[in-house]
């Protein structure tokens, strides 16, 4: 029996805080809608875009992925991506998920690639779904039409540039989860 400690970790795009700030000033807004009510949403200190989830892994396999991710990434340049589409999902099925679409999305589905290949490396399962990149930023409590939402809820476009990839660790609580940073892997500048 291996009794090595596993940690929920994934990669992510942790947004810049001048970015946060804006979208803060966005969820509260819709926060003080009624018509929004039935809607958890996601605290601004938790908001990145994932790049590949990993699931539960030992603290070795995470220096691996960080390793071969801190070589890989050193041939990717920095890209810029802007926040702008409210979209709800999966698309199949009664959407639960509330989130923003960034575009455009060829920067991030190839670097979600290049990642994945280091994962298979390691042994982990290949991702089977296809990389829909977006930023989550609530989720249905109560019944709600997340398609018709999706369609009134205006937002400013936000563009930033990406810089780096974060691997996170998930701590599940009763509060909800909280993340914290295992590594910071910079692109290529």
């Amino acid at each position: 029996m291996d009794d090595k400690k596993t940690f929920r970790t994934f990669f992510a795009i942790a947004l810049p805080e001048e970015t946060l700030q804006q979208l803060s000033l966005c969820i509260d807004k819709l926060k003080k809608d009624k018509k929004f009510s039935g809607i958890r949403w996601i605290p601004i200190e938790n908001l990145h875009i994932t790049l590949r989830f990993l699931g539960n892994i030992t603290e070795e396999q995470s220096s691996f992925l960080i390793e071969k991710a801190r070589q890989g990434l050193q041939s990717v340049n920095h890209f810029s991506i802007e926040l702008k589409t409210i979209i709800s999902f999966p698309p199949d099925g009664e959407p639960r998920i509330l989130a923003i679409k960034p575009k455009p999305i060829t920067s991030l589905a190839a670097l979600a690639l290049l990642l994945d290949e280091y994962v298979i490396e390691l042994g982990l399962p290949e991702e089977k779904r296809t990389y829909t990149p977006h930023l989550t930023i609530g989720k249905k409590k109560e019944k709600h039409d997340f398609l018709k939402l999706e369609k009134e809820i205006k937002i400013t476009p936000l563009k930033f540039k990406i810089t780096d990839v974060k691997l996170l660790r998930s701590h599940q609580t009763k509060a909800g989860s909280i993340y914290s940073e295992v590594a910071t892997i910079p692109l290529k500048g």
